[in-house]
Protein backbone atom coordinates (compact mmCIF):
# COMPACT_ATOMS: atom_id res chain seq x y z
CA UNK A 1 0.00 0.00 0.00
CA UNK A 2 1.29 3.39 -0.75
CA UNK A 3 1.92 6.06 2.14
CA UNK A 4 1.90 9.70 2.02
CA UNK A 5 5.97 11.14 2.51
CA UNK A 6 7.53 14.09 2.92
CA UNK A 7 11.09 14.39 1.71
CA UNK A 8 13.80 16.79 2.29
CA UNK A 9 16.72 17.28 0.61
CA UNK A 10 19.71 20.10 1.34
CA UNK A 11 20.86 21.32 -1.73
CA UNK A 12 24.83 20.98 -0.69
CA UNK A 13 26.49 20.00 1.93
CA UNK A 14 28.71 22.39 2.21
CA UNK A 15 26.76 25.12 2.12
CA UNK A 16 23.66 25.62 4.66
CA UNK A 17 22.83 29.07 2.52
CA UNK A 18 21.85 27.41 -0.09
CA UNK A 19 18.66 25.53 1.57
CA UNK A 20 16.38 22.55 0.73
CA UNK A 21 14.02 21.28 -1.56
CA UNK A 22 11.38 19.07 -0.28
CA UNK A 23 8.23 17.62 -1.83
CA UNK A 24 5.32 15.22 -0.46
CA UNK A 25 4.88 12.60 -2.73
CA UNK A 26 2.89 9.00 -2.51
CA UNK A 27 5.30 6.06 -2.66
CA UNK A 28 5.79 1.94 -1.43
CA UNK A 29 8.51 2.85 0.57
CA UNK A 30 10.90 5.26 2.75
CA UNK A 31 13.35 4.60 -0.56
CA UNK A 32 10.75 4.96 -3.39
CA UNK A 33 10.07 8.11 -1.66
CA UNK A 34 13.03 9.65 -1.44
CA UNK A 35 13.97 8.54 -5.06
CA UNK A 36 11.27 10.18 -6.59
CA UNK A 37 11.86 13.58 -4.96
CA UNK A 38 15.57 13.06 -5.88
CA UNK A 39 14.26 12.86 -9.41
CA UNK A 40 11.95 15.81 -9.27
CA UNK A 41 14.90 17.91 -8.01
CA UNK A 42 17.19 17.09 -10.67
CA UNK A 43 14.22 18.16 -12.66
CA UNK A 44 13.91 21.41 -10.93
CA UNK A 45 16.03 24.29 -13.00
CA UNK A 46 17.62 24.65 -9.50
CA UNK A 47 19.67 21.65 -10.18
CA UNK A 48 22.24 22.47 -12.43
CA UNK A 49 21.77 19.12 -14.56
CA UNK A 50 20.55 18.07 -17.67
CA UNK A 51 17.63 15.79 -16.39
CA UNK A 52 17.23 14.72 -19.84
CA UNK A 53 20.19 12.73 -20.05
CA UNK A 54 19.60 9.09 -17.96
CA UNK A 55 23.21 8.84 -16.58
CA UNK A 56 23.27 12.32 -15.24
CA UNK A 57 19.95 11.75 -13.96
CA UNK A 58 20.64 8.50 -12.17
CA UNK A 59 24.23 9.88 -10.26
CA UNK A 60 21.91 12.96 -9.51
CA UNK A 61 19.44 10.55 -7.51
CA UNK A 62 22.04 8.24 -6.34
CA UNK A 63 24.12 11.29 -4.93
CA UNK A 64 20.79 12.86 -3.27
CA UNK A 65 21.11 10.45 -0.63
CA UNK A 66 23.82 12.01 0.64
CA UNK A 67 22.31 15.38 0.99
CA UNK A 68 18.73 14.01 2.34
CA UNK A 69 17.76 15.68 5.30
CA UNK A 70 14.74 13.75 6.27
CA UNK A 71 12.14 11.97 5.10
CA UNK A 72 8.77 11.78 6.72
CA UNK A 73 5.34 9.19 6.76
CA UNK A 74 2.91 12.23 7.16
CA UNK A 75 0.40 9.38 7.66
CA UNK A 76 1.88 8.90 11.27
CA UNK A 77 1.56 13.02 12.04
CA UNK A 78 -1.95 13.13 10.86
CA UNK A 79 -3.46 11.90 14.42
CA UNK A 80 -1.39 14.68 16.09
CA UNK A 81 -2.03 17.55 13.62
CA UNK A 82 -5.71 16.73 13.89
CA UNK A 83 -5.69 16.89 17.85
CA UNK A 84 -4.05 19.99 17.52
CA UNK A 85 -5.64 21.77 15.22
CA UNK A 86 -9.79 20.57 16.54
CA UNK A 87 -8.56 20.07 19.87
CA UNK A 88 -11.57 22.08 21.44
CA UNK A 89 -14.14 20.52 19.36
CA UNK A 90 -13.06 16.45 20.09
CA UNK A 91 -12.16 16.82 23.59
CA UNK A 92 -14.92 19.98 25.08
CA UNK A 93 -14.50 18.17 28.65
CA UNK A 94 -10.49 18.70 27.98
CA UNK A 95 -9.43 15.23 28.49
CA UNK A 96 -7.69 13.57 25.38
CA UNK A 97 -8.41 10.21 24.17
CA UNK A 98 -7.51 8.11 21.37
CA UNK A 99 -8.73 9.10 17.95
CA UNK A 100 -10.30 6.30 15.48
CA UNK A 101 -8.39 7.19 12.00
CA UNK A 102 -10.57 4.57 10.29
CA UNK A 103 -13.63 6.21 11.62
CA UNK A 104 -12.07 9.77 10.64
CA UNK A 105 -11.33 8.31 7.57
CA UNK A 106 -14.59 7.73 6.65
CA UNK A 107 -15.69 11.48 7.49
CA UNK A 108 -14.81 13.14 4.28
CA UNK A 109 -16.78 11.03 1.89
CA UNK A 110 -19.71 11.03 4.11
CA UNK A 111 -19.90 15.00 4.64
CA UNK A 112 -18.00 16.24 1.21
CA UNK A 113 -21.06 18.74 1.01
CA UNK A 114 -20.22 20.32 3.78
CA UNK A 115 -16.50 20.08 3.89
CA UNK A 116 -15.72 21.02 0.53
CA UNK A 117 -16.67 24.31 -1.38
CA UNK A 118 -19.34 23.89 -4.63
CA UNK A 119 -17.31 23.05 -7.47
CA UNK A 120 -17.11 25.93 -10.59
Amino acid sequence: MRKFYEVCFRWNNNDSEEGTFTETTFANDEDDAEKIVATSMAHSSDSGINADDPDALARYVAEASDRLEYVTDLQLSIPHHIESVFFDELYPDGKRRQLNMEALAELPGEHRDRVLAPAR
